[in-house]
């Protein structure tokens, strides 16, 4: 049975061809097995002919020859070429195939959507994190298929997909933050079950790794401190806030969740707001402290189980953060699922992330009674609309995050409010609450984040 295959090989930064393999299906099978990307080779005795426009668009790289050469299973050899000049073509791996700056961002194609289902492009990413290969089964039996995760400085996130057994395998190499690529002539295909666009490597498409370009420098760094896990996104989001003494303009949480979803498309904004605090669960089932690794910052259970860490497993370098959820709520709404976070909930607690670890379940349901169904000042500091992921849909899982700063008060909190037949009386008491005087001296202050609902 006759089968083909092809290669595409190239000897400057400016020429490349593509070469067709014409043979046995066992011989054009070790032939592909036999050499990779990236192998320097002698091509003997190849037929040249003229490209024909058109004829394999879809299914080889575009290269710059008019030309393509014909390999022949009886005509023609090729071989691993091991002479002191393989340096030289080595280096050309690292120059995409492309002009450098001719790609474009994965913001411009979630911005775009299905209008470019279907069109080639090139893009300049880095890879955020590499998912285990799965088996789908087809007509002609089960087939293996890769996704990664890719990123660049428009967005965190981009699944990359391919069905090449050769592609795939060099997917499987990259590391999340190190690797960047040039993908050139990358198939945008729409994922009806994802409801996004994802991208397809394919037999058209050319992977160059860590390009050696301005551009792929810029990427790189920029990929190496990036904050791209959710709770990253939310530490770093917590750690640029600064005084928010000067943020006067009261709004109420329903304003605030109005503000944020459907108002100005603005980058932020600022808001005082007076709520209680309705749920504030120190002693239950969620953890309320997180420990990750002190070098690269992954969560762990109890040594660092990131394989790209640089430290030795045996070094045992944790440390312990809060990571309290908060409920504030109005007569108008309630901003569920606050995050309170770090250092600042520590000087809240009066103990830190470690001290707290430590005390007994009694201690903690009395801490918490000390804030819980307190009337607070909420402000809220540089509410930055960030889509972790890039999920559009808000009312998914993953959402848009808010940054807030609470100021709490000295006020006490009545524990008859936890009964039902005295809910309706909490309602009442916000109109009141709302006519208060200016609140007693603020004590301290705790920062959390905040997703939109």
């Amino acid at each position: 049975m006759r089968a083909v295959s092809g290669f595409t090989v190239r000897d400057s930064p400016a020429d490349y061809i593509n070469i067709t393999v014409w043979g046995s299906a066992l011989y054009v099978d070790n032939l592909v097995s036999t050499f990779q990307v990236g192998h320097v080779v002698d091509i003997i005795n190849p037929k040249v002919a003229v490209r024909k426009e058109g004829s394999n668009t879809n299914f080889e790289p575009p290269v710059t020859s008019f030309l393509e050469l014909v390999f022949n299973e009886t005509m023609s050899e090729i071989l691993r070429h091991d002479a002191e000049d393989s340096r030289d073509l080595l280096e050309l791996l690292r120059l995409p195939t492309k002009p450098p700056t001719h790609f474009i961002t994965l913001n411009d194609i979630k911005a775009t959507g299905k209008p470019l289902n279907g069109q080639f492009v090139n893009l300049l990413v880095a890879v955020q994190k590499v998912n285990p290969p799965r088996l789908v089964n087809t007509k002609k039996g089960e087939k293996e298929v890769q996704d990664v995760e890719v990123m660049d400085q428009s967005s965190l996130s981009f699944t990359v997909s391919s069905w090449e057994q050769p592609i795939i395998e060099m997917m499987k190499t990259w590391k999340p933050r190190d690797t960047c690529m040039f993908l050139a002539d990358i198939r945008l295909s729409w994922n009806d079950f994802k409801e996004q666009m994802i991208g397809m490597l394919t037999s058209r498409s050319i992977v160059t790794e860590n390009p050696n370009t301005k551009e792929g420098f810029v990427l790189a760094k920029y990929a190496s401190t990036v904050p791209i896990q959710r709770y990253a996104v939310v530490d770093a989001l917590a750690a640029s806030m600064t005084n928010a003494e000067s943020i006067t303009n009261v709004m109420s949480c329903d304003a605030v969740l109005e503000q944020a979803t459907s108002g100005p498309q603005v980058d932020s904004f600022t808001a005082l707001v007076y709520g209680v605090v309705e749920s504030y669960n120190l002693d239950g089932c969620v953890p309320v402290v997180r420990i990750k690794c002190s070098i690269c910052g992954d969560l762990i259970k109890t040594t660092c189980q990131n394989e790209e860490c640089q430290a030795e497993p045996t070094y045992g370098l944790i440390s312990a953060s809060y990571d309290i959820r908060v409920t504030l709520m109005d007569h108008t709404n309630a901003l569920e699922n606050c995050r309170l976070k770090g250092s600042n909930a520590s000087k809240l607690l009066g103990f830190t992330a470690e001290e707290f670890l430590q005390l007994s379940n009694e201690q903690k349901i009395e801490l918490k009674w000390k804030y819980l169904l307190k009337k607070v000042a909420a402000r809220a500091w540089k509410l930055v609309i960030i889509l972790p992921h890039d999920v559009e849909d808000k009312t998914r899982s993953e959402r848009p995050f808010q940054a807030l700063e609470i100021l709490r008060t000295g006020l006490s909190s009545p524990r008859d409010w936890l009964e039902p037949k005295v809910a309706q009386s909490l309602v009442d008491l916000f109109p009141l609450f709302e006519r208060l005087p200016a609140f007693p001296p603020l004590r301290s202050s705790v920062h959390v984040a905040l997703p939109i609902r």
